[in-house]
């Protein structure tokens, strides 16, 4: 991320777009996760179907909420290398409803950014963008 904000020509802005804070404490075990699918396809024994997915541990309840494996220190060191840094929690319209075209109930968004949280970003980006814009 360095190397890449070093090469960038034009004024940046580092976004911090997330449900949780940068300054959480991770919940996982020090292993990678390729260690920990292997731990769970030992404990699982091979077993598909539903007991499978009723008591398996998944590998996103150990990484947590998006951004995953990133947190306050790796920000402090990007901060200096952009021009600007905005910072956005919050989850506003999640629990999201989706429906497919016919009106057929999907499961609901859970994961990706609402329309109502983009929005929210579009507001704290905005003033930050003018701010490096030069005058015409």
């Amino acid at each position: 991320m360095v190397a890449l904000l070093e090469k960038i020509q034009v004024p940046t802005i580092l976004l911090w777009f997330s449900v949780r804070s940068p300054a959480y404490q991770g919940i996982y075990p020090p292993v990678w996760p390729r260690q920990i699918n292997r731990w769970l396809e030992q404990i699982s024994k091979g077993k598909i179907g539903l007991w499978r997915r009723r008591n398996e541990t998944r590998v996103e309840r150990f990484l947590g909420d998006f951004p995953h494996l990133v947190n306050q220190a790796m920000v402090d060191q990007l901060k200096p290398y952009a021009d600007c840094y905005v910072e956005y929690v919050g989850q506003p319209g999640l629990p999201q409803p989706l429906r497919t075209y016919g009106g057929k109930s999907l499961a609901p968004n859970i994961y990706y950014p609402s329309p109502e949280m983009h929005r929210e970003v579009y507001d704290k980006l905005l003033p930050a963008t003018q701010s490096l814009l030069s005058p015409l």
